[in-house]
C-alpha cells in the first residue's frame, strides 16, 4: 500500500469535485442574468417629484421580498433619471414584469411641482416600456406627462 492511497485526504480532490458539480447544478445560468433599469422621463412641464419603494429580493433557501425605505427622487421637465436597478435571470431576454403590477415596486408616487399627485396608477406594467439596451442590459421606462396630472 502506498502512501498517496493511505492518506485521508487522497480522495478530497474528487469529493471537491463532485460537491462543485452539485453545487452549480442548483444555479441557474450566469449568463441569463442581466440588470434591468426602472427608468422615468419626465415629459410634462412641471417638475416632478418621484416616491417610490423598491422591495428586495433576497434569496437563499427561500426566496422572499424585503420593503426597503422610501427613495425621493426629483426630475426636471425633458430629463430622465433611473430609479434603480435590479438583477433579473431573463431566459432569452423574456421580459420579467410580466404580471400586471411591477413585482419589484412595493409603492410609486408621482408629484407635479411637490404638490399635485398624479392619480394614475404607475404600478401597472401597462405604463411600463421594456427594451433591451446596450452591453446586454434592459431597460423599464416610463413616461410622465402633464396628462398624467389632468384627471
Amino acid at each position: 500500500m502506498n502512501a498517496l492511497t493511505s492518506c485521508p485526504f487522497s480522495r478530497l480532490p474528487a469529493f471537491i469535485t463532485v460537491l462543485m458539480m452539485v453545487a452549480c447544478s442548483c444555479v441557474k445560468n450566469v449568463e441569463d442574468v442581466y440588470p434591468v433599469s426602472y427608468n422615468v422621463t419626465n415629459n410634462s412641464d412641471y417638475q416632478i417629484k418621484v416616491i417610490f419603494n423598491d422591495l428586495l429580493k433576497i434569496s437563499g433557501y427561500m426566496t422572499y421580498y424585503t420593503r426597503v425605505k422610501d427613495s425621493v427622487i426629483v426630475i426636471e421637465p425633458g430629463k430622465q433619471k433611473t430609479l434603480f436597478v435590479a438583477l433579473w435571470y431573463l431566459y432569452n431576454g423574456q421580459n420579467p414584469e410580466h404580471d400586471t403590477i411591477l413585482r419589484c415596486m412595493k409603492t410609486l408616487r408621482v408629484y407635479r411641482s411637490d404638490t399635485v399627485q398624479s392619480t394614475t396608477n404607475f404600478l401597472l406594467t401597462k405604463y411600463w416600456v421594456f427594451s433591451r439596451a446596450p452591453r446586454a442590459s434592459f431597460d423599464y421606462s416610463l413616461s410622465v406627462s402633464t396628462s398624467d396630472f389632468n384627471h
